[in-house]
């Protein structure tokens, strides 16, 4: 599985990197929802423990392997956790989108 961790600006400059640095935490399984006091909204939920994790660069990918299943990848706020199933014998592409507008 790879992918990278995109951009977030609230107003983009000339020049952004494609991606930007960070770690990347994988957990095993999907993300759960529970209410959300006081706001009665939702709330997600990561599964366990960290099975994996990445330091990146700028510009750079993040790359694991892992056995087939579903799992979530987190890098926390502003971005948002996201799911990825890998499946046997592919190779999952999953970029950790930004939480900025």
């Amino acid at each position: 599985m790879r992918g990278g961790i995109d951009f977030c600006a609230g107003v983009f400059p000339k020049a952004y990197p494609r991606f930007v640095a960070g770690t990347v935490k994988v957990f095993r399984g999907t993300l759960k929802s529970e209410p959300a006091s006081p706001s009665n909204g939702v709330q997600y939920v990561l599964p366990g423990v960290a099975v994996a994790q990445a330091k990146v660069g700028v510009n750079q990918e993040f790359q694991f392997i892992l056995p087939p299943g579903d799992y979530v990848l987190d890098v926390g706020p502003p971005w948002s956790a996201v799911e990825v199933v890998v499946r046997p014998g592919a190779t999952s592409v999953k970029d950790i989108p930004g939480g900025c507008l």
